[in-house]
């Protein structure tokens, strides 16, 4: 079971603008550092809600489709804007692309879902390792990303700053400690449910 970012986001939820005026940094010195910070920050963030913020293209790989027609694959890193294709190795090995017209995308869940339609069972699979790929595409537009979740950003974007990179040992454990917290209660709600 494997799961790859095949590719990158196009773009980062926070503008350097809107970083500088939380910021409160004028001067442009530093406009590359930020920049980068932003998305060191925006990664960090991501891992630890196990979200998908600004979107991306993931493949999934896991060795067979559940038993029952019935069950539902719930995707990683919600959330879960499309699905571009699935397909899987069939018994005799040949690698074949599941019809979208037999499966249902749920998107509007917390985590997506991918299901048979109505009286349509799981392909058969080989039993072989990772024989089934998913290929869909996670988070949000730029305009769809809420401001707490920005807020989550910029706070940790300026931390990174303040401290010169993550935080872990030293004096600074109680004040990255702190960060932690106001990025959890900004974020909870936003994570996605521990099924991975």
């Amino acid at each position: 079971m494997g799961l790859v970012q095949t590719t990158a986001p196009t773009f980062e939820p926070v503008t350097l603008n809107e970083a500088k005026a939380y910021m409160r940094v004028e001067a442009p010195d530093d406009d590359a550092l930020i920049t980068d910070l932003i998305a060191a920050a925006t990664r960090w963030l991501e891992e630890e809600t196990w979200r998908q913020i600004p979107t991306a293209t993931w493949e999934w790989r896991f060795d067979r489709f559940p038993a029952r027609s019935t069950d539902r694959i719930t995707l990683p890193k919600p959330p879960l804007a499309s699905v571009t294709s699935i397909q899987y190795v069939d018994p005799d090995g040949v690698v074949q692309t599941w019809s979208s017209s037999l499966y249902t995308v749920r998107t509007q869940a917390a985590m997506g879902q991918v299901y048979p339609i109505y009286q349509e069972t799981y392909p058969d699979t080989r039993d072989e390792p990772d024989a089934v790929r998913i290929v869909f595409v996670a988070g949000q537009a730029a305009a769809a990303i809420r401001q707490d979740i920005k807020t989550a950003i910029k706070a940790t974007t300026q931390a990174f700053y303040d401290f010169g990179g993550p935080m872990t040992t030293g004096s600074i454990v109680t004040e990255i400690n702190w960060i932690k917290r106001v990025i959890h209660s900004l974020s909870m709600r936003h994570a996605a449910p521990v099924e991975h």
